[in-house]
């Protein structure tokens, strides 16, 4: 059991067959949340891998679902209609609150700040910030914007939001621009508080022209995308990240670049990564990949040219999502084979 970690704990499918795009836990660590591409957010018992509650959306095409942390029955939704969605209980009678229009792009992530505010990040290359008293009641206008505030500096779709306390004002985004920003709620005019950029090799090779002479070319990019960025709990000063094409990074904001880097230029580099958690510690990290397997990474240890562990006989198809409850005792994990596992110690 390298890594501390031990076989499948248990194991829930999706219904229908639709691939599962998101997982969430609740703040008593005990239920969780996934959202799946069959149009239904579902709601399991995390003890029994049973399903508590299905909620059919108005779009299949949802792109994750969102638990709020401060134990109010809310949860959010968005996708592919540029529309968010918040939903309240109590259990089981969850019912559509409000839908949020503003954002001109899909709708990729959210979360809570406290029970009045909502933070989305969206294709359009913003994040924006919603007053969900001040929406409620009179209903949203398709043709306005009820955003409060929008966050501008990334250059391209920004693809995950996360937050170190549930009420704080500090959150952080990432984006298929290769960076990750820092920003405060109280300041959205003034940009984002620290920027950490994926690195890359921008060498140059040489290369001959028609007439036989050396010609410098510089060397293309490659896929710079940032999928998820994630603080380590309770700590606002360290972040990592999934990346497209690079691996995974752990960065420290003060220095402004990667103190870790989980190498993707090595043998054994699985293709993209595409969400990522960590213990309650922040000492592991768990990674999801393309190729199915969950990487389990020990933070502290510099330089490895692989995980401490592997787990790959859990799904069978592109893990896109992984979530570890405020216990710390398990992690939680989707994949497009349309199911989902749990594997605790």
């Amino acid at each position: 059991r390298q890594g501390g970690l031990g076989d499948l704990g248990a194991r829930f499918a999706a219904i229908n067959d639709g691939k599962v795009v998101s997982v969430t836990w609740a703040h008593d660590s005990q239920r969780l949340m996934t959202a799946s591409q069959d149009g239904n957010v579902i709601a399991w018992n995390g003890a029994t891998a049973k399903k508590a509650h299905l909620i059919p959306l108005k779009s299949s095409w949802v792109m994750f679902a969102e638990l709020s942390q401060t134990g109010t029955d809310m949860f959010a939704t968005g996708g592919l209609d540029n529309v968010a969605t918040v939903w309240k209980g109590p259990e089981p009678s969850f019912k559509m609150e409000q839908e949020l229009y503003g954002h001109d792009g899909y709708v990729c992530g959210a979360r809570f700040l406290g029970d009045d505010k909502l933070i989305t990040t969206s294709g359009d290359g913003t994040a924006g910030l919603w007053d969900l008293k001040k929406a409620r009641g009179g209903g949203s206008d398709k043709d306005g914007d009820d955003r409060i505030a929008v966050f501008k500096g990334h250059e391209k779709d920004v693809t995950s939001v996360d937050t170190v306390l549930p009420g704080g004002n500090d959150f952080l985004t990432s984006s298929t621009d290769g960076t990750c920003m820092l920003w405060s709620v109280n300041t959205p005019e003034r940009g984002p508080n620290a920027i950490l950029r994926v690195p890359w090799d921008d060498t140059t090779t040489s290369d001959q022209d028609q007439d036989g002479q050396n010609k410098k070319k510089k060397k293309r990019p490659p896929l710079l995308d940032v999928n998820k960025a994630k603080y380590v709990p309770n700590n606002p000063l360290v972040v990592g990240c999934a990346t497209e094409a690079l691996g995974a990074y752990l960065f420290d904001v003060r220095a402004r670049g990667p103190v870790n880097t989980f190498d993707a230029a090595n043998a054994h580099d699985k293709g993209a990564k595409y969400s990522l958690a960590f213990s309650k510690s922040g000492r592991l990290m768990f990674v999801a990949c393309e190729d199915a397997s969950i990487e389990v990474w020990d933070t502290l240890l510099p330089n490895q040219d692989k995980p401490i562990h592997c787990l790959s006989s859990v799904h069978s198809g592109r893990v896109t999502d992984i979530a570890v409850p405020d216990s710390g005792l398990c992690v939680a994990a989707v994949s497009w084979d349309t199911s989902g596992s749990i594997t605790a110690p």
